[in-house]
Parts: structure tokens; C-alpha cells; sequence
């Protein structure tokens, strides 16, 4: 019988608790899915201003601890909650670092992250529960790894396993020379140059160059970021670490994104009833005040409106479109750079009747989008994972994508929906008209739709994959190689 797991999930942010992007559902659907396999699976993170003690019920603090940073202690509070699904989550409360309206952009992040790491150390022997593995996600918890490499250096008892996860190598936590000696970091960064031959000043390549296992969302993320045009400076570090380095997809809660049960959509449908989601499609156009035909093609995008999603060769794409044809609508819903929301509705001007955009974050209004649409654009320059194209298929609604990370990962060409490959406005384009074309043949779209929903992206699904990669770590940190065998 195969032996249930203990792992410490180490995480700036995890929904209920505080949510600023998508490793906040990350952090809350996977532990969910691990505990379900019979593993135990707690949480770490952040006890923020911003978190409602009282909503989320947390526990009154149960324990304090003085963590010891630049040579000073502070004093640490404890608080205890629980997911749905019994797993434990232990929230960080200190003054100095976490009494911030702000998860993310303050000019000491890296002494805040560098904080909790040692925080979520110590947490672990406060209360008396060793776990296997440490799973540290992104930059803010990179520092981990190689304070657990120094504490096995330094003799005594052998600490744990630990992988990393990369949600985007963009984000790296860099810091100046000045700060890493003043922290006792340099000496890290000094063990990855003898083995580079160059220095690497960021939270992320420590953790990755100390982590006993490293992981991406995507299998082809996990290929495209060993490239210098996709590894953001840490391609030659991740070449090194490539055999212990894998992607595994995030999954989807199936509880939520349920077109069955969708409590906020009118009409609620599955894969026996899909003639139902028409009256979604009739629902979404009279809320973005465009015509309400069922015989028009419905073409959406909920997002953030941002280069790096290719909202610029998006709006280029539809208005092209738009020239050639007066029998498609285009919606648009989400906020982001300034420019692109003028743009935005710039071509809602010059086509009242075709185009609606929604310049706002409504969770409630992104799902009668999902489930009212008839194809959903993902044209991102690039995309770690993804996690629309993974909704809008549920939803039985066809995703056209670029062929790039999670995108060229979950979705079929042909098949659950259409792929382009060069980034620019004609390969849009030509793709959207594949899409529209296949549209107007009411069984290949049926088929395409049916294809789409029973596609499994389940967490449950993700979770087996991440047993894995834990099993691997923990060989890895057992058998001694990884980042000392560099």
C-alpha cells in the first residue's frame, strides 16, 4: 500500500483567505484534491490586514513566535483555519511585515517574503508536526529551499523535501548585492556562481537552483522556459535542473464551473441539454445591449486587458472582421491598461451594434459570458497555464488560442477548439474565420462543443500528477543529488 504524503504548502495568497491572481485558486483547489487522495495537506500564508478574521472565522491565535530576522526576533502570531474539506491552514499575523492593505508591490517585499520563509520553518517545529515535503509557490517562497540546504549543510537532523513551483518566471523577487549580504544570502548566490559561472541577484533562481524538484503549469511551459527568449535570464540555471524539471497543468473546481448548477446563469445546462445554453447567449447579448439573434455568432474575451494577454492583436483581429462582415458579436469584459480599455471601447463606438465592453471585474457577469458565448479568444503572448480556455470549454463554449504554454497543452487543434501560431493579427484572424466557418456547420460545432465539455481539467486529475512530482522530490532529496550535483 502506497503511504500517504505530509506537505506544507507554502503560498503568498490562497482563496477565501486573499486572492490577488490565479495561485490563490492554486493554493485552494489542490490542496483540496490532495487531501482527498488521503494525503496531509496543510497550508501556510500571510496573515495580511486585508484578511477578514471574522468572515473567515479564523481561530484565535493558538501559539506566538519569535522568528529571528537580521538579528533581531519578532514576535509572530499564529492563526488556524480550514478549506472546505477539513485541510489545515495556519496564517502568519506580525506587525512589522504583514499589516499591509497590499499582498504584493511594497518596497520591502523581499524582506517580507524572506520573513515568512523563516516563519513558515519555524511554524512547523512550533507546532510539532514535521511534513515530508515543503511545497514552495513562486519567488516569495524561493528562499525556502535554500535555507533548508543550510540547515542539512550544517549537520543535525535532516530536513525535508521540498519542490517549487513556477506560475510565471517573469516574477522573480530580484535583489541588489547590498541586500543579500546584509541578509546572509550572498552565500547562496556565491554556491550558484561556482556552478553558473554567474551571478543570479533573485529569490526565484535560489529556489530553484536549491529546490530537490521543480515543476511548471504547463508541459510546455516547462520545455519553453528552458529557451533565452522565454527563460527571463534563467534559462542556463533551468538546462542544469532540466531532468528534475516538469510541468503538470493546474486543474479546474468543478464545483464552481458547472454549467448545471451555475447559479448565475439563467439557464442552466449540461452536455444532454446544450439547445439550453441559447438562452444564455440571448441573456448575454440583451445585458451588453447588442441584438438578440441566436443566428449570430457570439465571440468573447474575460480578462485582463494587457499586452502579455495580446489584447492589442485581439482588437486588431475582430475589427478586421468586423470590415468584411456585419453577421458576428464581439464582448469584451475585464480592466487593465489604460490604452487598451480606450481601444476597447473605441470599437464599441465605431460598432454600437456589434460590439458590447463591460470595463470591469464582475465574477458573476464573467460567468454568463462562459456560458453565452459561442467561441472564447486566449490570444496570450504567452500563457504559463491558462485557466479561461479551461472554463469556456466546460461551458461548452470553443476557445481559439495561441499556440504557446497551457494554451497548446489543453486545447485541440480542430478538435476542443483552434490553435494559431504566429503572434500577429492575419493568424488571429485566419483562425477566428476557421472558427466561424466550422460555426455555421451545426453538427461539426455540436461535436466540437461535446469534445470541448468532456475534457477532464479536475483538480482531482492534478493532484495525481503532483503525487508524483512529491515522490519525486523526496527520492531526489533521499538519494542526495540535485542542486549539489550541479
Amino acid at each position: 500500500m502506497v503511504q500517504p504524503l505530509s506537505i506544507l504548502f507554502v503560498t503568498a495568497e490562497a482563496s477565501p483567505f486573499v486572492k490577488v491572481g490565479g495561485l490563490a485558486d492554486v493554493a485552494e483547489g489542490l490542496p483540496k484534491a490532495l487531501t482527498r487522495l488521503g494525503h496531509d495537506v496543510r497550508l501556510v500564508l500571510p496573515c495580511y490586514s486585508a484578511v477578514d478574521k471574522a468572515t473567515l472565522e479564523l481561530k484565535n491565535a493558538f501559539l506566538q513566535m519569535s522568528v529571528l530576522q537580521h538579528g533581531k526576533g519578532y514576535a509572530t502570531r499564529v492563526w488556524e483555519s480550514a478549506l472546505q474539506g477539513g485541510v489545515k491552514v495556519y496564517l502568519l499575523e506580525n506587525e512589522e511585515f504583514f499589516h499591509r492593505r497590499s499582498v504584493y508591490g511594497e518596497k520591502d517585499d523581499l524582506d517580507r517574503f524572506l520573513f515568512f520563509s523563516r516563519a513558515a520553518l519555524e511554524l512547523t517545529e512550533a507546532v510539532g508536526w514535521r511534513p515530508q515535503l515543503f511545497h514552495c509557490n513562486d519567488w516569495h517562497a524561493g528562499f525556502l529551499p535554500a535555507m533548508l540546504h543550510g540547515f542539512n549543510k550544517a549537520g543535525g537532523r535532516d530536513q525535508p523535501a521540498s519542490l517549487l513551483t513556477i506560475h510565471n518566471i517573469a516574477y522573480q523577487g530580484q535583489f541588489s548585492q547590498e541586500w543579500a549580504d546584509q541578509r546572509g544570502v550572498s552565500r547562496h548566490i556565491t554556491d550558484i556562481q561556482k556552478n553558473m559561472h554567474s551571478l543570479l541577484w533573485n529569490a526565484l533562481a535560489l529556489g530553484i537552483y536549491y529546490s530537490d524538484a521543480i515543476n511548471t503549469v504547463s508541459e510546455t511551459y516547462a520545455r519553453e522556459i528552458l529557451t533565452p527568449e522565454m527563460g527571463h535570464g534563467l534559462a542556463p540555471l533551468l538546462n542544469q535542473r532540466q531532468r528534475d524539471l516538469m510541468g503538470i497543468i493546474n486543474g479546474l473546481d468543478y464545483d464552481r464551473f458547472n454549467s448545471s448548477i451555475d447559479p448565475y446563469i439563467p439557464y442552466q445546462y449540461d452536455v444532454y441539454s446544450l439547445d439550453r445554453k441559447q438562452g444564455n447567449k440571448l441573456a448575454l447579448q440583451k445585458r451588453m445591449g447588442l441584438e438578440e439573434d441566436p443566428a449570430l455568432p457570439m465571440v468573447t474575451n474575460v480578462g485582463r486587458l494587457a499586452e502579455m494577454k495580446g489584447v492589442d492583436v485581439m482588437l486588431g483581429a475582430v475589427e478586421r472582421l468586423l470590415q468584411n462582415s456585419d453577421r458576428l458579436e464581439f464582448a469584451l469584459l475585464g480592466t487593465g491598461e489604460a490604452y487598451l480599455e480606450q481601444q476597447a471601447r473605441e470599437l464599441a463606438q465605431r460598432y454600437p451594434r456589434m460590439v458590447g465592453v463591460a470595463i470591469e471585474f464582475d465574477t458573476e457577469l464573467a460567468q454568463l459570458f462562459y456560458a453565452g458565448s459561442d467561441i472564447f479568444l486566449m490570444p496570450s503572448r504567452f500563457e504559463p497555464c491558462g485557466l479561461g480556455q479551461l472554463i469556456a470549454m466546460r461551458y461548452g463554449t470553443v476557445p481559439v488560442a495561441h499556440r504557446t504554454g497551457g494554451l497548446a497543452d489543453t486545447v485541440k487543434d480542430g478538435h476542443t477548439g483552434f490553435l494559431f501560431d504566429g503572434f500577429n493579427i492575419e493568424e488571429l484572424s485566419h483562425a477566428l474565420q476557421r472558427a466561424l466557418s466550422t460555426w455555421g456547420d451545426r453538427v461539426s460545432w455540436r461535436s466540437l462543443m461535446i469534445n470541448a465539455m468532456a475534457q477532464d481539467f479536475s483538480w482531482d486529475k492534478a493532484a495525481a500528477r503532483y503525487e508524483e512530482a512529491y515522490r519525486l522530490a523526496i527520492a531526489i532529496h533521499d538519494e542526495g543529488r540535485c542542486r549539489r550535483a550541479i
